[in-house]
């Protein structure tokens, strides 16, 4: 698999709380994880590895973006064919459409895709659970539209003076 081939993985999926993981480090704000034996090319496990994925649930199409790792502690699938993801709460509850969180499900249907180019660009930046991100890109945005404008108004007083 070479880095631009797209990823999909389909399945069941149960939520795993990070805080029964066996891992003793946090998982950071933005990423997700899942058991390597979804993938399993050692190679292609590297290449996937930190790169954004768009995880879309496929009965009520919302999707976001988060950043892959794999664990090889996190069980992997169990009796009842599901596989376990560690995900931030607030994308478990956007991915399950659920307002309610005495009654949120424990389980859905994910489609895991790699991200492409302008997804990740446009929309993993503006929704990342972390603002920083946000932050970060709208500065980006900001001083390329300024570069654009000096330019043009460069161009505008050489052309007029």
């Amino acid at each position: 698999m070479s880095k631009r081939t797209s990823y999909v993985i389909k399945g069941n999926f149960k939520r795993f709380w990070p805080e029964k993981s066996k891992r003793k480090s946090s998982l950071p704000a933005g990423w997700f994880t899942l058991n390597y034996n979804l993938v399993p090319k050692k190679l292609d496990r590297r290449h996937l590895r930190g790169s954004w994925f768009k995880i879309k649930e496929d009965n009520n199409k919302n999707v976001i973006y988060r950043i892959l790792r794999f664990d090889p502690t996190l069980p992997g699938k169990n009796d009842k064919d599901e596989q376990m993801i560690v995900i931030d709460w607030d994308g478990w509850l956007y991915l399950t459409l659920n307002e309610d969180e005495e009654n949120v499900p424990k389980k859905a249907e994910l489609t895991i895709s790699k991200a492409n180019f302008f997804e990740v660009l446009f929309k993993a930046s503006m929704k990342h659970p972390d603002p920083v991100y946000r932050l970060t890109f709208i500065i980006a945005v900001t001083s390329v539209l300024l570069g654009i404008l000096s330019v043009i108004l460069a161009i505008v007083g050489f052309i007029c003076f």
